[in-house]
């Protein structure tokens, strides 16, 4: 590391700190990785976009930005997720902010988003309660889509409700509300949708020592009963707080889909239907309360 260092002292250009930090990453991890991170660590760390790189490769940083980056490319090269060190992620065409406090939003949990909005329309006035909101996407998302809509969001943790609401604030979201709760514990009402992205990851799963998940927070992660004791215990609970009809739709594993099907059928749910997600996996699950 502190030969990679003193390099990237002697180069200045966009160009140079480019292969320098490509051959660096590309220790750790694919050429194609390492390429999609320098990339996302320079335009993080110069304030520039890509093609700048590409049409000025000879212009050079400053000294402190290229400080900046330094210290940016060996918190990656340690394994550190590029959401965190950016200190943002991208979901919905949207910048929302996470911590090491929150979960780093995935792209499957759009497929979510995107079956709700094709089964309501824009106009609608709903009640939604979105369940372990973590750092917000699911329920700011909505709230931003469906503007007439009331939205809450619930989390154990304070530290996630202070970026939840900061993201809320951010986006100019103001249908929203946040309730510090252990599920339903203070939640009070009857809502047209549930939603949630809750731990379902056994904690035996291999998965859990490797890649981006090693730095994110295990309650936000793991569940007792392979995985399905959160799942269940919102499927057990959730047609309380359902208006007739209401709709039930979270995330769950990948091999879970069976159980979590039979578990919605026993509680009544109806219409019961599951997504893939872009790997072909079971992935999201739905119902309505009847």
């Amino acid at each position: 590391m502190g030969r990679f260092v003193r390099r990237c002292r002697l180069v200045k250009s966009y160009k140079n700190i480019y292969d320098v930090s490509l051959e660096y990453l590309s220790r750790k991890t694919s050429k194609t990785n390492a390429k999609s991170d320098v990339i996302a660590l320079m335009e993080h760390s110069f304030k520039r976009t890509y093609s700048y790189f590409l049409t000025w490769p000879e212009k050079c940083p400053s000294n402190e930005d290229i400080l900046i980056f330094n210290k940016c490319l060996n918190r990656r090269y340690f394994g550190e997720p590029i959401a965190y060190i950016k200190g943002y992620k991208e979901f919905w065409s949207n910048n929302f902010k996470v911590t090491r406090n929150t979960l780093i939003p995935r792209p499957e949990t759009e497929l979510m988003i995107e079956n709700i909005l094709a089964t309501y329309d824009k106009e609608s006035n709903l009640s939604i309660l979105d369940l372990g909101t973590g750092s917000g996407v699911i329920g700011i998302t909505l709230g931003k889509e469906l503007p007439n809509s009331n939205i809450t969001c619930v989390d154990l943790s304070k530290d996630s409700l202070d970026v939840a609401s900061q993201n809320a604030l951010d986006l100019n979201v103001n249908n929203i509300k946040f309730i510090q709760s252990n599920w339903f514990k203070y939640v009070r009402g009857k809502y047209d949708i549930i939603v949630s992205n809750p731990p379902y990851i056994a904690h035996n799963d291999e998965h859990l020592k490797q890649g981006d998940v090693t730095f994110e927070p295990l309650t936000a992660l793991v569940s007792e009963e392979d995985g399905l004791q959160d799942i269940y215990q919102i499927i057990g609970n959730a047609h309380l707080y359902l208006k007739d009809r209401g709709l039930l739709a979270f995330e769950h594993g990948y091999n879970q889909a069976p159980k979590v099907r039979e578990c919605l059928k026993r509680y009544r749910y109806k219409g019961i239907l599951t997504i893939r997600d872009y790997a072909g996996c079971e992935r999201i699950t739905l119902g309505y309360f009847s």
